[in-house]
């Protein structure tokens, strides 16, 4: 349903009693010693499973090659930081402070809550390291069987190395659980959706893999819930996949039951505890982002028992939300004024500045990555509703979240299918540029519509679908702003 403002207010309203709760912090000074670094970056800091991708910060590095910075906690964080060529994941505690020295391509921590993070270097030297961890998945190259026994090999590893590591009682105990768990939340949700990556890399049917026991155990839920798992965004996240999956299949075998009569079965039935409290809050904060919200959910969800972690998370999204719609039909906010993109002669200019090329046309954004499967699946529908659209005042624009290669423009050509219109984000990090930290966009694709005069019209905008005999709503919407003045 499209939410109401009055709506909005009794929800507000339903938290404005809720005490506010002072966060602690981790205060991290540094200094580069090496490599010519201006700012140092934390992105991605997340202390709860159910918020999004994380916080971002940067902290400038002054005259003296010296920086600071404060970052406010709830409880256990996870992070990475960027600066140079160093891009390494860190973890934090409340209370933590300690110092970094940077140096070409490493970097060293010490101070109080140094010790997790020194071994979490060492785990990358090693080749554990989460990213390591991902590689073989990433690939999909190996068969099911063979790579069930590679992770299952990877996990033992990284538990032994944590075992046997030299300054293992320098380890925090609430870090070192959180490794494990970690650890093993990684394997699982890679062992349960490794059969679809496997099937699209080498364009086999799903349903004709070969696949042991272990693939079909991790499919229950029954097998995969437990409530020590909810501090893990990895956890919350493929629990909110794999709900969506099975929502489909009850719907498919059951046609009394509509997709979202399935979908309150499976989350107000079928989870337990706090596996059900984080799993509907993360549900419902995502629906918010996108300016949807299930009533029977939301009364379920406000008559749940829940911690104040979850409070306060869907709290901030709330907040959120409305200061985004807020900007509909307004000038540019400061945020994509202040956002900087690359041309295609590599040519640095203001978001502002790009959309002024536009004035008197309906733009139609894309915000994609090479990186991205969906977001490559959907450009020849772009370019189908682009060519129905032809003649009219509309430009279909694209932006790459795209680290700088040799050939980088070349593939965005391809596969495009067109040489018209592109640009770069200069921040490429994952959702760290300053429009899309505002916005808390941190998936691709996502699409905006601007209007003539360039205001923001829609930032969540349907994707690109053409239907053979109808237009799509997306294709009506742009009509409509195109003859509009």
């Amino acid at each position: 349903m499209r939410i109401t403002l009055a709506f909005l207010t009794a929800i507000l309203v339903a938290f404005s009693c809720q005490n506010s709760i002072e966060l602690e912090s981790v205060i991290i000074t540094g200094e580069v010693k090496e490599g010519d670094v201006e700012e140092v970056k934390f992105v991605g800091v997340i202390d709860n499973s159910i918020g999004g991708f994380g916080e971002h910060y940067v902290s400038k590095v002054d005259s003296g090659f010296q920086f600071s910075i404060e970052i406010p906690i709830d409880r256990l964080a996870k992070g990475r930081i960027s600066a140079g060529e160093i891009y390494q994941d860190m973890v934090l505690l409340p209370g933590d402070h300690y110092n970094i020295r940077l140096y070409q391509d490493s970097v060293y921590f010490k101070g109080k809550g140094a010790a997790k993070n020194n071994f979490l270097i060492a785990l990358n030297q090693a080749g554990l390291g989460d990213r390591q961890y991902s590689a073989e998945y990433n690939k999909g190259m190996l068969p099911p069987i063979e790579f069930l026994e590679e992770m299952k090999d990877f996990m033992q590893k990284r538990v032994q190395f944590l075992e046997t590591y030299p300054e293992k009682s320098k380890l925090e105990s609430e870090f070192k659980e959180y490794f494990r768990i970690e650890t093993l939340v990684i394997y699982e949700n890679r062992i349960h959706s490794y059969p679809r990556q496997y099937a699209r890399k080498n364009k086999v049917p799903a349903d004709s893999l070969k696949l042991s026991e272990e693939y079909e155990r991790l499919d229950c839920f029954e097998n995969f819930m437990h409530d020590e798992k909810v501090i893990s965004f990895n956890y919350i996240h493929n629990l909110r996949n794999l709900i969506a999956r099975k929502a489909i299949k009850l719907a498919d075998n059951d046609s009394t039951l509509s997709r979202e009569a399935a979908l309150h079965i499976i989350l107000l039935d079928s989870l337990r505890n706090k596996t059900k409290e984080y799993s509907l809050a993360q549900w419902l904060i995502t629906e918010l982002s996108g300016n949807r919200l299930d009533t029977i959910l939301y009364n379920a969800f406000l008559d749940m028992e829940k911690d104040h972690i979850t409070e306060k998370t869907f709290k901030r999204h709330y907040l959120k939300f409305t200061e985004k719609q807020s900007l509909i039909g307004q000038t540019l906010h400061t945020s994509f004024i202040e956002t900087i993109i690359i041309d295609t002669s590599n040519t640095n200019l203001s978001f502002e500045d790009m959309l002024d090329k536009y004035k008197g046309k309906v733009v139609y954004l894309d915000i994609w990555s090479l990186r991205c499967a969906p977001c490559i699946s959907a450009m020849p529908h772009s370019k189908a509703l682009k060519e129905r659209l032809v003649g009219l005042p509309i430009e279909f624009v694209y932006i790459a979240q795209d680290p700088p290669s040799p050939n980088v423009w070349n593939e965005i050509f391809k596969v495009t299918a067109t040489d018209e219109n592109h640009y770069r984000m200069d921040d490429h990090i994952w959702g760290t540029a300053k429009m899309l930290q505002f916005m808390e966009i941190d998936w691709v694709p996502c699409y905006m519509i601007f209007d003539k005069q360039g205001k923001l019209i829609d930032f969540n905008a349907n994707r690109p679908y053409v239907q053979e005999n109808n237009e799509s709503a997306l294709e009506t919407r742009l009509k409509q702003l195109a003859i509009e003045y």
